[in-house]
């Protein structure tokens, strides 16, 4: 198995926020592997001839090489409750092939496929199972400066100002109106919105 995986939205035969999916692997073989050599994705991934016009998820597996790639129908998850559960020791600061340490947490407070769970570090909001977040004060939207994994949508709605990063604390939960998951197959305006007063601290 690959060290690495990078997860892109292709729409309309298009790859979907590139620019931000080459930075993160880039970023990652140099960090991780001291490969200094950039890749360009969109030079590397081929779009199969059947693919059509609808949404899909573009899995590219990598370390030192670019492994493999493949291409799924995107099908948008349907969350109705999020727990928040605590987890001090849990990282995944790179997008890990292994995801078991998320996934075992998931499993153990969050097991349907309508459920998730929000992982809170050492006091801090950090992500979901599989988005950043980000909590609407009434104003404006912010994202947790302590995110276990910077994901490319979030990187992208920073840079065009449609969110900044904020501490966030647990405790400050009751200060948002709401909560929107963010990641790289879901459009910010239609991802799953949850109001705060409806998440379950466990």
């Amino acid at each position: 198995m690959s060290l690495l995986y990078d997860a892109i939205k292709v729409e309309n035969r298009q790859l979907i926020n590139i620019s931000f999916h080459n930075a993160r692997v880039n970023r990652s073989r140099k960090e991780l592997l001291g490969i200094s050599e950039e890749v360009d994705l969109a030079e590397i991934i081929v779009l199969p001839d059947d693919l059509d016009t609808g949404k899909y998820k573009c899995r590219v597996y990598y370390d030192r090489e670019i492994e493999r790639v493949e291409f799924i129908k995107y099908k948008q998850r349907i969350i109705k409750q999020l727990y928040a559960v605590t987890e001090d020791t849990i990282g995944y600061g790179f997008k890990y092939s292994d995801r078991s340490a998320i996934d075992k947490l998931k499993e153990k407070y969050a097991p349907s496929d309508e459920e998730d769970i929000l992982i809170v570090k050492n006091g801090m909001i950090t992500d979901t199972s599989f988005s950043n977040v980000a909590l609407f004060d009434g104003e404006n939207w912010f994202t947790p400066v302590h995110s276990l994994l910077k994901g490319t949508h979030r990187a992208r709605l920073l840079a065009e100002g449609k969110i900044a990063e904020r501490k966030i604390k647990l405790s400050d939960l009751s200060n948002y109106v709401e909560l929107r998951m963010i990641n790289a197959l879901m459009d910010f305006d239609s991802s799953p919105t949850f109001k705060t007063e409806t998440i379950k601290i466990l």
